[in-house]
């Protein structure tokens, strides 16, 4: 009896074995089918982060490159901002010295006009004086 008790925990043993080992398996199976489909949700992972890193680079370098564009335009207007200003300072000196001048040739003419008048007056009276010493009468 005692040998078929040992036979019976004997065959009870290798049942639980095979059930372990057949557990195992399935687990084993389990497991490597997850690290599979992990593996390989990492790949996909990684050629999207991949992929996404490419066109931000591609986005970084057009953004540059558009910088130093704006750049590159802001100190040609800036260049001829600076020439505009140049020649509005050149052409305000002109003016003023066209002004001055004007001024100047204004009061030039209106000397001429008052050392005219005066000359005809002198001589206006001069005549009338002399006419006078001479007893001719004038008609002023």
């Amino acid at each position: 009896m005692e040998l078929q008790t040992a036979k019976s925990d004997v065959r009870q043993l290798k049942s639980a074995l095979e059930a372990a080992e057949i557990r195992y398996n399935e687990e084993r199976s389990h497991s490597s089918m997850e690290i599979g489909n992990n593996s390989e949700l990492l790949e996909q992972f990684k050629t999207k982060s991949s992929l996404r890193e490419a066109e931000l680079d591609a986005e970084l370098k057009k953004a540059s490159a558009s910088i130093e564009d704006m750049k590159a335009h802001l100190m040609d207007k800036e260049n001829e901002l600076q020439g505009i200003s140049e020649e509005n300072e050149n052409l305000y000196v002109k003016l003023e010295k066209s002004l001055a001048s004007q001024r100047e040739q204004e009061v030039e003419n209106e000397l001429k006009n008052l050392v005219k008048n005066v000359k005809e007056h002198l001589v206006n009276n001069f005549t009338a004086v002399a006419l006078s010493n001479w007893g001719v009468a004038t008609l002023s």
